[in-house]
């Protein structure tokens, strides 16, 4: 009898030891999902939160990415310490992290709405008013962005501390390696969120509809959670605040997670690394143009690199040699990307996630520094945990402090300054930290040999740091005007004039200066021309409106017009001042022009905050394919340029792309003004709320009027011959593709040529047409 009692009792106990096992494997799995959801949620939110927000706060794309970016980071690490500081209260971490996720997709569909919601005016009075007060625009983009996003970046920043907690109290894991793995699998999800958000959400569908499916998928992983098994811990449910000694893994050989040396690594870490990401992402827009999906390429490689790192740490076992000589290999890796990125001469542009994905694995080299950067945060982070929602929560805020730093630091000081030297300033804070690391690991006793071996890091790191310059210097393209050329570097992008006078912008063919007036003829020139031509016989042009100084071509052929009494230039990009200044008679003289005003703003804002309505406004062209270009071609500032101008006022756009992002502008302009001529193969368009002609006989008779410009345009106009001129006037009538290519603050469609002519060739709307051309 009590032994067939007994048989029972060891089945019963066997099949719950089963079930236990299956239960154990299946909360691993949910949690794992949980948390790739959670990591793809946030990217998307990041990556659309800042298209969002530069539409009605403004600001250059360098300056709008680093705010949104940085208010990202502040809500992750105010979240990250609120929660260290009350994680172990939690009766139940996974249901507080489900909580979370919910309360993370209600506020995005808030954002979301509020984003959609027609606003405007009431932003743009609010920032009217402070403006008026005298408070700098960037700072009321900073503060825009932050009382939208705070809060759920705030939410974000509980995430992980909360899944750690989760893993060691209600999954009774012991090995501080589950955090790295942890990590891992989170910044996997975000590698999901950034190439697919601007590569398949945005354009597909559009912006609003892109934070809704992040909305979805932080829903799911509140779902997972909410099916999630919980291990019967009934010591951690009746005090909550305490943990087992079974459930505390090993202090590890370090010091408190709070030290001084713990700080200082997980800040220098986090300043280092997205220092090099803003290195990543200012190389590589220039040498594959500044396309919406390079930037998101850019940080999808980053996350990849890095998670793997952190992954990697997880494997490897009382390796401290190899955490010391990550520092020397990490700079190592920097000097081989920096050689590469120097002498790559493929420059095939990134327009779907698949050229993105492809691009990550062939340039790995670029890369390579990030998987270091993953090691070296895994390998700390596992020796200084002991409960680890708490420790967690703690050193990720220090790394998320150190992380906004670099960003400061590399936007407004790194940006300032060429490529190697951003990069050997980085070399000399991560010589630091190798000297920090090593005296932490001289601390130990049991270790005492290996940190003797660590004492040549720093010494190593010194001299490669020595040698790297020397072969920099060597294997770079030469220094500025050593060839005849001068490269300029600030915050909001490269400018490099040639040897024969071309401005390239970004990595990207802008314009040329001009010499002996050989501008004359150029789009430059057409773009001032054209709306004067165009403009009513009746009335005369005496305030005028550029938009984007650039070489200054424009603007100063305007300023010849006689009858122009006031010309005001809008442009984002400070770097011209000293383009300007030290090319004053390629730029035809227009920083110290008596008739200009330059304004060193985005057009839209300026467009927006600035009720003054001008009788001719010309656009100078942006690559369409550029990131941020949809911003000045859409529906709404049209509607905007609209309002600005005078009842006979022409507006003049260069539709500088493909022939489709052509059409795409021609169509999105024609659903705002009534009045629409079309020039130079379809790329010029004028517009107007009145009638218009360009007509030749109509030119003619306006080409009787005397004065500088005048002569210069029968001076073209003789050079080109009749036909020529005929040609030049010609119109273009052609067709439309409605409202599938219409451009909109929410549709950005004109960014992604690729998609813009699969969406056409899908409607049958098919338009070749010859690019324009100029002498």
């Amino acid at each position: 009898m009590n032994s067939t009692i007994d048989s029972g009792l060891e089945e019963v106990t066997e099949g719950a030891q089963k079930r236990g096992v299956i239960s154990s494997h299946r909360a691993w799995i949910l949690l794992w999902g949980a948390l790739l959801f959670s990591g793809a949620a946030g990217l998307i939110n990041q990556v659309v939160w800042q298209r969002a927000l530069k539409v009605s706060l403004g600001g250059s794309e360098t300056i709008s990415a680093m705010i949104v970016v940085l208010v990202f980071l502040a809500g992750i690490g105010s979240g990250s310490v609120w929660m260290a500081c009350r994680v172990r209260a939690f009766g139940s971490s996974t249901r507080v992290l489900c909580t979370v996720e919910f309360s993370i997709a209600a506020v995005n569909i808030l954002i979301c709405f509020l984003l959609s919601a027609d606003i405007s005016e009431s932003i743009y009075s609010f920032q009217r008013v402070a403006l008026g007060l005298g408070i700098p625009i960037r700072w009321l983009y900073a503060l825009g962005a932050f009382l939208v996003l705070f809060i759920p970046c705030f939410l974000m920043g509980t995430t992980i501390p909360l899944a750690s907690q989760v893993c060691q109290r209600e999954l009774g894991s012991k090995d501080p390696n589950v955090l790295n793995r942890l990590y891992a699998l989170n910044t996997f999800g975000s590698v999901a969120g950034s190439l697919v958000g601007l590569a398949v959400l945005v354009p597909h569908f559009g912006q609003s509809k892109a934070l809704l499916a992040a909305a979805a998928l932080n829903c799911f992983a509140g779902v997972t959670l909410l099916f999630m098994p919980r291990k019967d811990r009934s010591a951690l449910n009746g005090n909550p605040d305490s943990t087992p000694p079974e459930l505390v893994s090993s202090p590890g050989s370090m010091c408190t997670n709070r030290s001084s040396a713990v700080v200082i690594l997980a800040f220098g870490f986090g300043l280092c690394a997205l220092w090099y990401e803003m290195f990543l992402y200012r190389a590589i827009a220039m040498a594959y143009e500044p396309l919406p999906l390079v930037f998101s390429t850019v940080l999808t490689g980053y996350l990849v690199f890095w998670s793997l790192g952190v992954w990697a740490s997880s494997k490897i076992k009382n390796k401290s040699n190899l955490s010391q000589m990550s520092f020397f290999l990490c700079i190592v890796s920097e000097v081989v990307a920096l050689y590469f990125l120097s002498a790559d001469a493929a420059r095939a542009s990134i327009f779907s996630w698949k050229d993105g994905a492809w691009f990550v694995l062939k340039k790995a080299p670029y890369f390579f520094p990030c998987f270091f950067f993953g090691l070296l945060y895994g390998e700390t982070l596992k020796k200084i945990v002991r409960l680890w929602g708490r420790d967690v929560a703690w050193f990720g805020a220090w790394n998320t402090v150190g992380a906004c730093a670099g960003i400061v630091l590399a936007t407004i000081a790194g940006y300032e300054v060429s490529l190697p030297t951003m990069l050997f300033l980085q070399w000399l804070g991560l010589m630091a930290l190798a000297a920090v690391y090593q005296r932490m690991q001289s601390a130990e006793a049991e270790h005492e040999v290996n940190a003797r071996l660590g004492t040549n890091v720093p010494a190593l790191s010194c001299a490669l740091v020595a040698v790297a310059t020397f072969l920099s210097s060597q294997l770079l393209p030469s220094t500025p005007n050593a060839d005849g050329s001068l490269s300029l570097y600030g915050r909001d992008g490269v400018i490099i004039v040639d040897s024969q006078r071309n401005v390239i912008w970004d990595g990207l063919w802008h314009s040329k200066l001009s010499k002996d007036d050989d501008h004359v003829g150029t789009y430059n020139w057409a773009l001032a021309v054209d709306p004067i031509l165009a403009h009513s016989a009746s009335s005369k042009i005496r305030e005028a409106l550029v938009i984007g100084v650039g070489s200054g071509i424009t603007l100063g052929t305007l300023a010849k017009l006689d009858t122009v009494e006031r010309i005001d230039a809008y442009d984002i990009n400070q770097t011209l001042k000293r383009l300007l200044h030290a090319f004053p008679e390629g730029t035809l003289h227009v920083a110290t022009h008596p008739k200009v005003g330059l304004i060193w703003q985005d057009g839209r804002s300026g467009l927006a905050l600035n009720s003054q309505q001008y009788d001719l406004i010309t656009q100078q062209p942006l690559y369409l394919k550029q990131a941020g270009s949809s911003i000045l071609l859409s529906k709404e500032y049209f509607q905007l340029v609209s309002k600005r101008l005078k009842p006979d006022g022409v507006f003049c756009v260069y539709a500088n792309g493909t022939p489709a992002q052509a059409m795409s502008v021609r169509q999105t302009a024609s659903e705002v003004f009534p009045y629409v001529v079309v020039l130079h193969s379809g790329y010029q368009v004028l517009l107007s709320r009145q009638p218009i002609s360009i007509s030749p006989e109509q030119v003619e008779e306006r080409l009787k009027n005397s004065g500088k410009l005048w002569d210069e345009i029968r001076g073209y106009q003789s050079r080109l011959g009749p036909a020529g001129w005929r040609q030049y006037l010609k119109n273009y009538h052609l067709p439309l593709a409605g409202p599938v290519a219409t451009i909109s603050d929410d549709f950005p469609i004109v960014e992604y040529p690729r998609h813009l002519e699969a969406l056409l060739a899908k409607h049958s709307f098919r338009e070749d047409l010859p690019w324009p051309k100029f002498p």
